[in-house]
């Protein structure tokens, strides 16, 4: 069996900010931000947020989204998104994403010091209105639709490169190895076993399998809290939060957006697969990525698990946010079996019509 990279947690803050605490920024000083900056005198009111600080803000009837990335977000990797929104905006105007809000000088990042005189980066965009596809009740139309709206994202990301796509990044999935020295900070956690096999198997069974198959930036983050949902219940209004973008397989987008629609029941990946069935309807996943697609799930759960829990003991005052989903995710993975994966690999491959092509 593979052995998982070893990597200590003081050194994997240096790669992600998940890991380690950013200053807050007020209210006040987000209205200071957008009247100085972008001649917006707004309202703003605080959003919640896993790493970055996020207001909504309301002006004459117009609203707008400001982010400040966490303190130490390197500026390629905020202007990762910037660029990804500003390129979808040029190459697919249809696409349903933010818009790029540029400063008063025409930027579209703003690099600017608090009143407490610490640096730090923003951005603003345009606000999408709609509800968040976490308070929806899901139906086939609309898992169908957030698959099409997937691959319509990444048949327009084909075209677009940029360095800061290539970090090392926890939430992607050929790097789940990586959170194996958090998951060992959780001894005596409940079922810890099990999230131990779910990286095991990974390291033995899917990593070596990732690098034959195909590759390009993605969003890697079509969750709950990052689609707005049309007032119709059926269509997608909005994708939001491009922050987790990476060049990684495109099969792991995929599985994270699959992974969202998991349900603990009955037939537990039905609904992932409507999801799959509306991707593959515009953008055809080949057989080795549908064969691959249901450990990528398990893995992309326990990940989130182990992430989850990591940061809910290190961030006890933002532990209620951080861990809103935990519970949920250990039920889902109850109910998603490691030897169930043949199985679902041939029940993907006949939905997608792709028996014949074995």
């Amino acid at each position: 069996m593979s052995s998982a990279p070893e990597l200590d947690p003081e050194k994997l803050h240096s790669m992600t900010p998940l890991l380690g605490r950013s200053p807050g920024v007020s209210i006040a000083e987000a209205e200071r931000v957008a009247y100085e900056h972008y001649g917006i005198k707004a309202k703003a009111d605080r959003l919640a947020g896993e790493k970055d600080e996020n207001f909504r803000l309301a002006s004459d009837g117009a609203s707008y989204l400001l982010k400040i990335f966490h303190v130490v977000d390197r500026p390629e990797v905020a202007n990762l998104a910037t660029c990804a929104l500003i390129h979808l905006e040029n190459v697919a105007p249809d696409l349903p994403v933010q818009r790029i809000v540029r400063t008063i000088h025409g930027e579209p990042e703003l690099h600017f010091q608090t009143a407490e005189g610490e640096a730090r980066t923003a951005r603003m965009t345009s606000f999408i209105e709609g509800r968040m596809l976490a308070t929806v009740t899901s139906n086939r139309a609309l898992r169908e639709d957030l698959g099409k709206t997937l691959a319509r994202i990444g048949h327009a990301l084909q075209t677009f490169e940029h360095p800061g796509a290539h970090r090392p990044l926890l939430w992607d999935l050929k790097h789940a190895g990586l959170v194996r020295p958090l998951l060992e900070e959780l001894d005596g956690l409940q079922d810890y076993a099990m999230l131990a096999y779910c990286l095991d198997r990974f390291q033995a069974e899917v990593c070596p399998r990732l690098s034959e198959l195909r590759t390009q930036i993605v969003h890697n983050d079509l969750s709950g809290d990052n689609t707005v949902v049309a007032h119709d219940g059926e269509t997608v209004a909005g994708v939001i939060d491009f922050g987790d973008m990476t060049a990684t397989q495109i099969v792991s987008d995929v599985a994270v957006a699959a992974s969202n629609q998991v349900v603990a029941g009955e037939d537990p990946i039905g609904p992932a697969i409507d999801l799959v069935s509306g991707y593959h309807g515009l953008e055809p996943l080949t057989v080795a990525e549908l064969e691959i697609l249901y450990d990528l799930v398990r893995t992309r759960i326990a990940v989130r698990i182990i992430i989850g829990e990591f940061r809910g003991r290190r961030f006890p005052e933002n532990r209620t946010y951080i861990m809103r989903n935990t519970a949920h995710s250990w039920s889902l993975l109850d109910h998603l079996p490691a030897d169930a994966a043949p199985d679902v690999a041939e029940r993907l491959i006949q939905h997608c019509h792709l028996g014949e092509a074995r």
